[in-house]
């Protein structure tokens, strides 16, 4: 099964020391090219806003149907991972992005990337 650039897909994401998880939505940021590996690049997206500057906000009228993960989600633009499609939640709705946030925040993810 294929996810698409723009999906909220929901993952185990492992605690950084390893002593759990937990399962959490992330954006899928990756186009069809990765199909043929099946993986993905993900941004996650939380419900704890920062100050860093790498919070990106998310909106009911930013979806193309469904619901926010959480009623005040962000996008964590710093929290880029990639990932095997075969452990993602299948068992949940699929929602997605409406193209236009969705180029938003991948200019915004590539202004941390850029070259210096």
């Amino acid at each position: 099964m294929g996810y698409s650039q723009g999906e909220i897909i929901w993952i185990d994401f492992k605690y950084t020391d390893e002593s759990g998880e937990k399962v959490r939505p992330a954006l899928v940021i990756s186009n069809s090219a990765l199909e043929i590996m099946d993986e993905v690049i993900m941004l996650k997206i939380t419900k704890v806003k920062r100050t860093d500057g790498f919070d990106f906000p998310l909106t009911k009228e930013m979806l193309q149907g469904g619901e926010l993960p959480y009623p005040e989600s962000v996008v964590r633009l710093g929290s880029v991972q990639s990932t095997s499609i075969f452990i993602i939640d299948k068992r949940r709705n699929k929602v997605k992005l409406k193209r236009e946030f969705l180029d938003a925040i991948i200019d915004k993810f590539k202004e941390n990337i850029e070259l210096e």
